[in-house]
Formats: C-alpha cells, structure tokens, sequence
C-alpha cells in the first residue's frame, strides 16, 4: 500500500513554500534601505546646490507658465482633496500591487515588478547627483534656502491658493524635522511618484488590459497631485518616462538571465514537470485496476459456462 507522508513533513514544505518571497524580498528590502541612506547623505552634501530654477525655466518654456500655481489655483473643493489623497495612495498601492501579483498572477510578472520598482531607483540616482533639487515647495513657497527668487515667481506664488500652500507647507514641515541638518530629499528630477506609477501601469497591461480603465484615471490623480503641492514639476514626470522604460526592460533581461543561469544547474522546468508526470503510478490504484480485472476475467468464463450448460 502506498505510504503517507507524516504531517510534519507537510508542514515544513508549507513552511518553505512561505519562506520563498521573503528570501527574495529581503535582500531587496537591504538594498533599498542603503540606497535610502546613500539619498539622505546625497541630500545633505547637496542642500545648498539645487536647481530648482532651471527645472522651473524648463518648465515655463514647456508650458508657457508655472504649473505648480496654474495647478493649485484650478482644482478646488472636492477635486483638489481627491488627487491630494491620490498622490499619498502611491505608498499603499505599490506594495498592493506588488502583492496581487504575486498571489494571483505569473511568477514571472512578481519578479519583474518587484525589480523595476528598485531599478528605478538605481537608474535616478545619478541624475539626482548631477541635477539635486528639492521641489518647488521647498525651493519657492517655503523658500528654505533662503535663495533669490526672481520677481514674477514670486508674485505667481503669492496668487496660489492658500489652501494649497497649507498643505504643501505642511509637507515641507515634515521634511524639515529631519536629524540630518533640515537635509530635505533632493530627488525631485525624475520623479519616483511618476516612475513606480509607469510601472505599475506597464505590469497591469500586461496582466489584463482592462486594468487600463482603473489604472489610468488614478495614474493622472497620482501626477495632477504632485503638481498640486508643489512636489514636482512637469518635466520631472517627462524625465520618469525613459526611467522607468528602461527599468522595465532590464527586469525583462535580468529574469531572462536568471532562467538561462539556473538551467544548467536545475534543467528547464517544463522538462522536470514531465519527467515527474512519467513517475510509477499509485499502487492503490494498480490494485484497483487488478481487481477489476480479475473480475472482468470471472465474468467471462461465468458466461462461458452458462451457455455450454445450455447446449
């Protein structure tokens, strides 16, 4: 008779099969955590060089204006509460969506989006060296440097609504209590908020492309958020386009990578899923088919002797 395995045994596989994203999460998790502390240092030795003027002129030439004040002054009562709490629902959607794919969708999908959101962040951290700036709140509303402003900024600036500049101010507020000498993040060009919301766009396609009729309107919740208090500027969201582009693609090649690696160690997994399929039956059912057949075989000489009574 077939012989089943002991509970404890059914446990521990449970176990592993648990421990499995954990061990692909957590070094990510380390990683991500050094780059934090790599953009709070950054932050610090550069607090007195932003560019926030030229990331403002880039965007007057665009747009023919400053879109941070255009913004805040169009959108108000409900909808300027609805993209304020749309930008914030970044931070619970990402690891949402990170989690949905890894319950209900391919594999493959929960390792490209779980690389793509860390890819991103390697990909923007040379330009935050090369081009730091804080943000338009901090660099023209709050003004924490205390820098020159050219006039007509500062005349739009004092036209924004205050309700905008309040809650923009608070968020500058918490930035600025902050251990590490007022070091408020110099990560504004491109965007994270802009990047990880790309992304999540590009992995929801590919799992369904009816997702596109959520994703979308709150994607522009998300970005017509930022831009309401003053955290980015257009051309931040222009920049996080090829960023996260071309973090996709590299999740893409590195999943790639990782089966061609893991080949000549383990062989291909649909050839290991046929071999098992070709395994010896269950002795259960070979003793059923026996019987069965050991009666079938009764049946036939029952009949047999039947009809030569008969004649």
């Amino acid at each position: 008779m077939h012989k089943e395995k002991p509970v404890r045994s059914d446990f521990w596989e449970i176990f592993k099969k648990l421990l499995m994203p954990i061990r692909f999460i957590l070094p990510i998790l380390l990683f991500m955590l050094a780059v934090y502390t790599n953009v709070d240092n950054l932050s610090l030795e550069l607090r007195f060089s932003g560019r926030d003027l030229l990331l403002l002129s880039w965007d007057e030439y665009l747009f023919h204006g400053i879109t941070f004040v255009t913004v805040a002054n169009s959108l108000r009562g409900f909808w300027a509460t609805l993209v304020w709490y749309g930008y914030y629902s970044l931070s619970l959607i990402l690891p949402l969506a990170l989690c949905m794919s890894f319950i209900f969708s391919r594999r493959d999908i929960y390792k490209k989006l779980l690389l793509s959101s860390v890819l991103v962040v390697m990909i923007a951290l040379p330009f935050w060296a090369v081009i730091p700036c804080q943000d338009p709140n901090n660099a023209f509303i709050v003004n924490l440097r205390n820098t020159p402003i050219p006039p007509s900024v500062s005349a739009a600036v004092s036209t924004m609504s205050p309700k905008a500049k309040a809650e923009a101010g608070l968020i500058s507020h918490d930035e600025q209590d902050h251990v590490n000498h007022n070091a408020v993040p110099v990560s504004c060009f491109p965007s994270m908020h802009a990047s990880w919301t790309y992304v999540i766009l590009f992995f929801a396609f590919l799992v369904s492309p009816w997702t596109l009729i959520i994703t979308i309107p709150w994607a522009i919740v998300v970005l017509t958020g930022g831009i309401y208090l003053a955290q980015h500027y257009v051309v931040d969201y222009l920049a996080a386009i090829p960023v996260a582009a071309l973090a996709i693609f590299l999740s893409f090649l590195l999943v790639k990578f990782e089966k061609r690696l893991k080949k000549p160690f383990h062989g291909d997994d649909q050839e290991h899923e046929e071999q098992n399929t070709k395994q010896i039956p269950d002795p259960d059912f070979l003793e059923v088919k026996k019987i069965k057949k050991e009666a079938l075989a009764s049946l036939k000489r029952w009949k047999k002797k039947s009809s030569s009574q008969n004649f």
